[in-house]
């Protein structure tokens, strides 16, 4: 079958019928793109669905968002996909891979998925023990351009280490860190990346009690740089009337002295 794009997110499919779509999936040799987010994949449908990326040699995109699979699962998942030259973009928010699952991809997948442009991680309860060895499995990842860490227990250590893994090669440009533990101490190594690469066109580092302080630095940055950056600040220590006038045009007056 010549069929390239296949998505059913968000369609509460009944365990029966994932396995009859799973199934003729594997027909499907040319699918480009495929996303089954937001859909409850039990564990009877895991083999399956392993069975049923075997078969996609030309894949680029995998949705697996919010579908519960769990540390192990997703684990066979990645070793299922090491071998697809074409994989780009992996989406894997709210799957509860934890800071066990993150440490089964540096373990078996650091020197994987070099080609990776997109990665979604989100909502995994990954701490900073998680985001350490996290930051082994990103180091040789030199086209990952996006990445979403946001709603996980990431602290200042964390992002120092995922930060650094960058430095010096990145292609970054969009990431979010946002609804973690990362304080004033990890805004600095933001700013520190932001320093030496000013190629950012998105950044999310809401709610992380970062001081009104901190977050006027990140701004002042990224005022300077040449390409427009979009950023969620708020949700912090600093008050949003102090903080708006940095997202809000300033209009010149027209008014001459009189």
């Amino acid at each position: 079958m010549k069929l390239e794009m296949f998505s059913i997110m968000k369609s509460n499919v009944e365990s029966e019928q994932m396995h009859l779509i799973l199934d003729s999936i594997k027909t499907c040799n040319n699918l480009k793109f495929l996303n089954l987010s937001e859909n409850l994949l039990k564990n009877n449908s895991h083999n399956s669905l392993i069975q049923a990326l075997k078969s996609l040699t030309f894949i680029e995109v995998v949705g697996l968002n919010n579908c519960q699979i769990g540390y192990k699962s997703v684990n066979n998942i990645l070793t299922t996909l090491k071998d697809k030259v074409f994989l780009q973009d992996l989406y894997l928010s709210g799957n509860d891979i934890g800071d066990e699952g993150v440490k089964l991809m540096k373990n078996n997948h650091s020197t994987e998925f070099k080609e990776l442009r997109a990665l979604n991680l989100s909502n995994n309860n990954i701490s900073h023990n998680g985001a350490e060895w996290l930051s082994l499995f990103l180091k040789n990842k030199s086209q990952l351009q996006y990445l979403r860490l946001g709603t996980n227990k990431i602290k200042a250590k964390g992002v120092n280490n995922i930060m650094a893994s960058f430095i010096g090669k990145s292609q970054l440009n969009d990431l979010d860190l946002g609804n973690n533990e990362i304080g004033d101490e990890g805004s600095q190594y933001i700013e520190k990346y932001l320093s030496k690469h000013q190629n950012l066109t998105y950044l999310n580092v809401m709610k992380n009690e970062i001081s009104e302080e901190k977050i006027i630095s990140i701004l002042n940055i990224l005022k300077k740089q040449s390409t427009p950056c979009k950023i969620n600040v708020f949700g912090n220590k600093a008050k949003d009337e102090n903080i708006q006038k940095y997202f809000t045009p300033q209009t010149p007056s027209t008014t001459g002295k009189k």
